[in-house]
Formats: structure tokens, sequence, C-alpha cells
């Protein structure tokens, strides 16, 4: 039996001292989830998102609380998440409802994520990037990792996403970069 996203989120380790908690770790990501599916594309959209339903979401969720959090809440609790137990929490969450399509198309795909660059100043800068499976046939991200640039190359973690994914008799298209006789 799959379970509710909230069940989900829940088992996302909750990086933050108990004191001064006002809302628990799964109400901050749920936020973010709802926001960016309605059209949040930043802290700021996230709170209005949240203020804007309030008495909806308190009731459906049964909170106790007398707001929802701010954005500078959701930035700082984001910050402190570890992204890769949230994104294997999200695909574990998912997978139930993704139909494999056999003999599908699946477009394979890395970015550097904005705003992740560490010592702007070094001749190497280091920031996080974000692979992701997209299925052509449903729509969605079927799987994704993320890795540091500097720990890790988009080679690889495309080698472990696909034995991951274990699919027969599909079609990856991808960056030719992938196209190396030993890898």
């Amino acid at each position: 039996m799959a379970i509710t996203i909230i069940e989900a989120l829940q088992q996302v380790k909750d990086f933050r001292a108990k004191r001064g908690q006002r809302y628990p770790l799964w109400v901050i990501l749920l936020l973010v989830v709802l926001g960016t599916l309605n059209g949040c594309r930043s802290y700021q959209a996230l709170e209005e998102f949240a203020q804007r339903h309030y008495q909806a979401l308190v009731n459906h969720l049964g909170l106790s609380c007398q707001r929802l959090p701010s954005d500078s809440t959701i930035r700082r609790a984001l910050m402190g998440v570890d992204f890769a137990q949230l994104a294997q929490v999200f695909v574990n969450w998912a997978k139930p409802y993704v139909e494999y399509d056999e003999l599908g198309w699946f477009a394979i795909d890395g970015k550097g994520l904005n705003g992740s660059i560490v010592a702007p100043c070094e001749a190497h800068q280091q920031f996080v990037n974000l692979v992701s499976v997209f299925s052509q046939s449903q729509g969605i991200v079927v799987a994704m990792e993320s890795y540091r640039s500097n720990q890790g190359s988009e080679i690889e973690v495309v080698a472990a996403l696909i034995r991951a994914l274990d699919l027969q008799a599909v079609t990856y298209t991808m960056d030719a970069a992938h196209c190396q006789k030993n890898g």
C-alpha cells in the first residue's frame, strides 16, 4: 500500500534543534511542494501561498498554529535539509504512482542549481548539480540525484540512475558527454 506525501515527508530527518521549533519539518516541506506545484518560484511567493491558504491548510492538516512559516523560516529549513535524503524519500513516495512505459523514451540531463555556488572567487567553482530522468510519455521526472561539482561527475550519476531504474527495452536521450567508450 502506498504512503501519503505527508508520511513520506515525515521520514526526512529533521536537522534542527528541538528548542524553538514552531513547525514540524514536514509541514515546511509540504508547503514547498504545494507552493511549487502552484507556481511559486521564490521564498516570498511560498510565504504568500501559505498566507492565502492558511485556513484550508490548518483545517485539513489539523495544525494548531497561529500562522504558517515565513519566507526566512522556509529558506533556513531548506538550506539545512539533506537534499539526497529528501530526493530519495520523494522518489520512493512517487514510485508506486509511476507506470514505467517499456519501450518508452527517457530524457536525462544535469543542471547546476542557481545560487548553490560555494567560494565564487576560486578558479574552480563548487556548486550543486541535479541530474534528472524525465519520462517523455508521462511528462514527469521519475528519478533524480544531486552531486557537488567537486565530488563527482554527471557521467557517474547518470550511470547510477540507469542502474537503479533497471528498465529494459527503453531509449535514453542525453548529452554527448555520455558517449564514452569506457564509460
